[in-house]
């Protein structure tokens, strides 16, 4: 299946479309040969709408216009975690990565928790209940003649126990217990000792 049909594919089931004309004419533009495209949703990110896009290799921002294309991605195999937050208007999703986040706003609560669903679907640990089944068994893709999750790519695997200190420390940091600052720096700290 080509990119056209698997934007077409995923364009159908985002729940909202507006303002995203410009990052659909873009988009083929930013997509690699091997990989194929999972999810889009209308997203705002580094202060802009765009879309946020879920492919097999990577997740990613995009925002074009007249000014040009603003583009960030996050490859998968850098990716240890995902987040989200629901609110009446404004959802947020939120991709942990060894490389930073990349945080997706203006998101309608149903693209945010499909993508979501997905992205965690892909990254499971061995252990973890996801809704897709542990990674490597059993593929989240719908497509029969598409690549491997993540395109058969191993993911760079932190230590498990590295992983599931970052974890809990996110989870410290959702509760409130922690201030940025304190949580950046255990972080930074956590990922320097892998």
């Amino acid at each position: 299946m080509g990119h056209k049909q698997q934007i077409a594919e995923a364009r159908e089931r985002m729940a909202s479309r507006f303002w995203t004309w410009a990052e659909f004419r873009a988009l083929p533009k930013v997509l690699q040969p091997q990989e194929a495209v999972l999810e889009i949703a209308s997203a705002s990110f580094n202060g802009g709408q765009g879309i946020a896009v879920l492919t097999t290799h990577r997740v990613f921002g995009l925002r074009a216009g007249m000014g040009g294309r603003e583009f960030q991605e996050r490859p998968a195999e850098t990716i240890t975690a995902v987040h989200s937050k629901r609110g009446w208007i404004n959802n947020t999703l939120t991709i942990e990565s060894l490389t930073g986040s990349l945080k997706f706003s203006a998101m309608e609560a149903e693209d945010a928790a499909r993508m979501e669903a997905r992205i965690r679907a892909a990254l499971a640990w061995p252990g973890d209940d996801a809704e897709y089944g542990q990674y490597g068994h059993g593929s989240p893709l719908p497509y029969a003649d598409a690549p491997a999750p993540y395109g058969g790519m191993s993911r760079a695997e932190p230590h498990p126990d590295a992983a599931q200190r970052l974890r809990a420390l996110r989870e410290l940091y959702d509760q409130g217990m922690l201030m940025e600052s304190e949580y950046q720096a255990k972080r930074a700290e956590i990922i320097a000792q892998l």
